[in-house]
């Protein structure tokens, strides 16, 4: 049986004690002394709590935590605003980008709600750039200390030139969405659903940048800021090809089969089947496109239901009339209300005759099943 990987806490490795050890001593030639203890708040993100003691009295609390020693978070948990001067914040700063470096660490991430625990050796970034401490609370505006030269800038960089280029992209074509996260602190995945194609592009910020993107086989490492327009560029071009056949074919109705699931049809996915035939009989009268980017624009949609009953929607639906069978999972199309009533009607009682009849003949079974005592 092999035996379990255990998992290294970082802040106990020989180096990180050595500098543990060197701020203990700093901070007893002030006549303070320091306790520590260890936790593991989840299965990959280790914490090291400090409290500082003053005095008899006065305490200050800070914790250092990481789920990728890459990006260390110092956290200002308590300290009393009278005690906590900008020397004595000096000196756990200077502590934890010891500990960061002794890590291969990147940056430190500082967070306090203490605004005058932040001295000036840091620097405020922008308040959307709360992505980057993801996971950690993120109504904290936070500062930062950098130790790789322009790290947070240069991920501020990529962050902005993607979605800066995404957001050129949905102003051609009103169809195309992308979200985006945060994996480890330095990983940023961006998905999108691009004329059909739906991918994901992965960027790593590690010693240098990593730009990927699976479903295509797409991998570029060594990434600067400057490549990023072409590796996108790319990514879009490749991505249109990857279904562009298969679109003339049918036609992309994500958003469709999305507004229909939302407004016509319970949101169940089994409907899917009937909003994408209602789809295809659509666009034997009208353009794919058009319907797309009419609904994904939020325009106002010719849509009325008109009637549901016993498994069937009778619905109109960009000027033409629907009835849906919920049950069969299929929709008819028709181009006048009279026709559509009429066909709507009958399929309603004929369910109703259907059911009773299934009914009648349950009552007799249940009843020739019944023998003397």
């Amino acid at each position: 049986m092999n035996k379990v990987e255990k998992k290294v806490n970082a802040f106990e490795t020989k180096e990180a004690k050595k500098i543990t050890k060197s701020f203990r001593i700093t901070l007893s030639e002030h006549g303070f002394k320091l306790f520590m203890k260890y936790e593991a708040k989840m299965e990959f993100e280790r914490e090291a709590l400090h409290t500082i003691k003053f005095n008899k009295h006065d305490v200050a609390t800070f914790s250092v935590s990481y789920v990728n020693t890459k990006v260390l978070v110092l956290n200002f948990n308590y300290c009393d605003a009278v005690n906590i001067t900008n020397d004595k914040v000096n000196l756990i700063i200077n502590y934890v980008k010891e500990l960061g470096k002794s890590l291969n660490s990147k940056i430190v991430i500082i967070q306090s709600v203490y605004p005058n625990v932040i001295n000036s050796q840091t620097s405020i970034p922008k308040n959307d750039i709360v992505l980057l401490v993801n996971g950690y609370s993120s109504a904290d505006k936070f500062s930062y200390v950098n130790l790789q030269e322009n790290f947070l800038e240069n991920f501020l960089g990529v962050y902005h030139g993607v979605n800066d280029y995404f957001e050129e992209v949905y102003q051609k074509d009103s169809t195309f969405e992308y979200s985006f996260s945060l994996v480890g602190k330095e990983k940023m995945i961006w998905s999108y659903y691009y004329k059909g194609y739906e991918g994901e592009i992965n960027i790593t910020h590690g010693s240098t940048l990593t730009f990927s993107v699976p479903s295509l086989d797409i991998k570029k490492e060594n990434v600067t800021l400057q490549d990023l327009q072409t590796f996108l560029d790319e990514t879009f071009e490749d991505s249109e090809n990857e279904v562009k056949i298969q679109s003339l074919i049918n036609p992309p109705n994500k958003h469709f089969v999305r507004y229909c699931l939302k407004e016509v049809l319970p949101g169940v996915k089994a409907y899917e089947k009937i909003a994408e035939q209602v789809f295809t009989l659509l666009i034997e009268d009208l353009d794919a496109g058009e319907i797309e980017s009419t609904i994904a624009e939020e325009y106002p949609v010719d849509m009325v239901v008109l009637g549901g009953a016993n498994n069937y929607k009778f619905v109109k639906l960009f000027g033409f009339y629907f009835v849906m069978d919920l049950q069969q999972l299929k929709a008819d199309k028709y181009t006048d209300f009279q026709s559509s009533v009429k066909v709507y009607e009958e399929a309603i009682l004929k369910r109703e005759h259907e059911n009773y009849i299934k009914k009648v003949s349950d009552l007799k079974y249940l009843v020739s099943s019944i023998s003397p005592k």
